[in-house]
């Protein structure tokens, strides 16, 4: 990590905490969620992996408004419904510290979700500072260390597979 990166961090870790304001309810997260976003990862390998997984997740969310994040370059690799609203960002558009733009914030804080999944397997500071602007009322997502409180449930897994960390995360839903 370089020490653009490590400040981008230490900004992201400066921002407001998530607010708790009220009970979750473990398993079922996506029970009384009507809009739901979908953050795909930016680093190839973890996007490659997590896709594989994203017919699982739409099916679990059928009926809901989903939104899905995914890098501009990887949009075309996504086979999903025609119900989805898909979104794209561009890490190579950062700030000089890392982070997304203004642009790319304002366009993260239009909308407001019930939930937001962050399918991340390791973490990324873009990724993590989109996740943290985009409005929803839980936000879950695999635990790291840098991210820890960014959102509100995170899921350990002591796994060193990634393909098993995420399943276990998409057991919360």
């Amino acid at each position: 990590m370089n020490i653009r990166e490590k400040i981008g961090w230490k900004l992201l870790s400066w921002r407001a905490k998530p607010e708790t304001n009220g009970v979750v309810e473990l398993p079922g997260l996506i029970r009384n969620a009507r809009r739901v976003c979908v953050l795909l990862p930016a680093n190839f390998d973890d996007f490659d992996l997590v896709r594989t997984f994203l017919p699982d997740v739409l099916e679990k969310l059928e009926g809901r408004q989903v939104t899905i994040w995914v890098r501009d370059n990887f949009r075309s690799w996504l086979v999903i419904n025609e119900l989805c609203t898909v979104s794209s960002y561009d890490p190579s558009r950062a700030t000089r510290f890392g982070l997304p733009t203004p642009d790319t914030l304002r366009a993260a804080k239009a909308f407001e979700h019930d939930l937001l999944i962050d399918l991340s397997v390791t973490p990324e500071l873009y990724v993590t500072a989109l996740a943290d602007s985009l409005r929803a009322s839980t936000k879950i997502a695999l635990e790291h260390r840098e991210s820890r409180d960014l959102y509100h449930v995170l899921v350990e897994s002591n796994s060193t597979d990634n393909a098993r960390r995420v399943s276990a995360l998409l057991q919360y839903l």
